[in-house]
């Protein structure tokens, strides 16, 4: 499990470095994308269900969230919705929704919610990171 390093924005900004979330219910996942994203510049915080990724939200500022479209079993769709709350609380925060689960309207309603992308996870990860530069999010 990734752990919380509780970052205030005054703090972040004092260390000029980029904060990312991982919000992911798969932790092979999440832990993988953490490693893969965290440097001397980059903190990553993780959470795995959607009450953790909201208590981190509502007490942190990010620069890119990288959101699961599904957080629970089942057909649900919260990663849609978190986007929303995201995008409403903190509209300048960058949004990539991910899903193993793919269809262009999932995507088409991502996209329309502020999704700055959509990737589907089977991405290989050069050109994960090259999509996210493209936004200009260097990680």
């Amino acid at each position: 499990m990734v752990q919380p390093l509780l970052v205030t924005k005054q703090l972040r900004q004092k260390m000029d470095k980029k904060c990312v979330l991982i919000v992911d219910d798969d932790e092979a996942i999440l832990e993988s994308l953490a490693g893969l994203f965290q440097t001397d510049d980059v903190i990553v915080e993780g959470a795995s269900t959607l009450e953790e990724a909201t208590k981190l939200l509502s007490a942190h500022a990010f620069d890119l969230v990288i959101l699961d479209l599904r957080l629970s079993s089942g057909a649900s769709l919260e990663g849609l919705d978190l986007l929303s709350l995201i995008k409403t609380k903190a509209p300048k925060t960058h949004v990539v929704l991910m899903t193993a689960y793919g269809a262009q309207e999932i995507e088409r309603e991502a996209i329309r919610r502020g999704a700055s992308s959509y990737f589907e996870k089977s991405i290989p990860i050069s050109e994960f990171r090259n999509r996210l530069k493209a936004l200009g999010i260097s990680v």
